[in-house]
């Protein structure tokens, strides 16, 4: 379910704090210092971050918000998302969600490993691996840049994995929350969720090999043909529902010190997903893709 509708359509809100004093001077909240700042204050502050090695401007150092002030631009969101494949987003493991340096192809050492385990059968001490969870296909929805719907199925371990890899595959597109059509009834006698169309006709699926992935086409299943499986779609949220999610569920308390990726995508830009960690005891939830920030 999403709840992009309770998103703005841009991530940072400019305002004019003392019209009568500063006219012009366009102002910001900052999400993550929870102040109010000018675009130079706030270029300034990312500049200082970057030789900063006491940790006075730590908040600001990887803030893709302050990346483009420094440029003497505003944080829309079209300038924010380009920032993605330089920004966290350019050392995630596409599958544990950490920022590793060392990695092979879209995974970091440690995933690559445990699956070459896994294809042998067998780890370093010559015991079976046990805790494993072997690659399927997973679906991710993308809307790309001229509009056209695509469904794409990727080999994962998990549901971050066809999020981050189909943003790599597609550049410029984005995470589609919707299903393939508007009615998935069950189906009493199959004991089974059905896609069907507007004529109550299932639907089944054509699958195209395409490099490391797959695209799915649906269409009216032919008489015997089996419909096409019901899957979850990609999910959208902003940053403030998932760090009060993480702060009431089990899921919250495997977040460490480290930033890690999670299988939520941004309703605001879709085209990163959310990241979380623990700071001084603090959640820190933020878009890989816009850079829109909360904290607990």
């Amino acid at each position: 379910m999403s709840n992009a509708a309770t998103i703005p359509a841009e991530p940072v809100n400019y305002f004019e704090a003392y019209p009568e004093h500063l006219p012009g001077v366009l102002h910001f909240t900052c999400p993550r210092l929870h102040a109010t700042l000018t675009l130079a204050s706030c270029a300034a502050r990312h500049g200082l971050a970057q030789g900063d090695t006491l940790g006075q401007f730590s908040a600001c150092r990887n803030c893709a918000i302050g990346r483009v002030h420094a440029t003497g631009q505003q944080a829309t969101l079209d300038r924010l998302s380009k920032l993605g494949n330089s920004g966290p987003m350019a050392k995630l493991c596409v599958r544990c969600g950490h920022q590793r340096d060392r990695r092979v192809g879209p995974i970091c050492i440690s995933c690559y490993n445990r699956e070459l385990e896994a294809k042998k059968g067998c780890n370093a001490k010559g015991k079976p691996p046990v805790t494993y969870a072997p690659l399927r296909l997973r679906r991710v929805g993308l809307e790309l840049p001229n509009g056209e719907i695509r469904w794409v199925l990727f080999e994962a371990q998990t549901w971050l994995e066809p999020l981050l890899r189909g943003l790599k595959a597609y550049p410029g597109a984005k995470l589609y929350d919707e299903q393939p059509s508007n009615d998935s009834p069950w189906n009493e006698e199959a004991q089974r969720f059905e896609y069907r169309d507007e004529h109550d006709q299932a639907l089944a699926m054509e699958i195209e090999r395409q490099d490391d992935h797959q695209v799915v086409r649906y269409r009216p299943a032919l008489s015997g043909e089996l419909p096409a499986p019901v899957v979850a779609p990609v999910s959208l949220f902003n940053p403030g529902f998932v760090t009060e999610w993480l702060r009431v569920s089990e899921e919250g308390q495997a977040i460490g010190k480290e930033w890690r990726a999670l299988d939520y995508g941004c309703g605001a830009c879709r085209q990163g997903v959310m990241q979380a960690r623990r700071r001084a005891g603090q959640l820190e939830v933020r878009c890989t893709g816009c850079g829109m920030a909360n904290t607990d």
